[in-house]
């Protein structure tokens, strides 16, 4: 994101500015026997929550081969939740040893662009 000011103080010097744009997260459910939504899309650098609701049992996050990332390997019930930064563009499949395996079942993936 640009952002642009232009100001002039009282002696029509330049006022000083600055500024902060935080990335936004992307939150991913972990319900039942799905991730809600399956598909995600952050920017590099940005942060996916992955949460658990507090009647959400058994599950954990795991990457599916590609570029890794997702990692909450132990087993938990909700309430929970973890934060994962993804600092690189890529494709990041996951998915949930409990409920699914490697690209089927419980399964999701990250899509991460510049």
């Amino acid at each position: 994101m640009k952002l642009r000011a232009n100001a002039a103080g009282a002696a029509g010097g330049p006022l000083p500015f600055s500024a902060f744009v935080a990335r936004p997260a992307v939150s991913v459910q972990v319900t039942n026997n799905v991730f809600e939504p399956e598909t995600a899309a952050v920017t590099a650098g940005g942060i996916v929550s992955f949460v658990w609701p507090a009647a959400s049992l058994q599950h954990n996050i795991l990457p599916d081969g590609g570029n890794d990332r997702p990692n909450a390997a132990a087993v938990v019930d909700g309430p929970f939740s973890v934060d994962v930064v993804f600092p690189a563009a890529g494709t990041y499949p996951y998915y949930c040893s409990v409920h699914g395996a490697p690209g089927t079942g419980m399964h999701g993936t990250i899509l991460v662009v510049p």
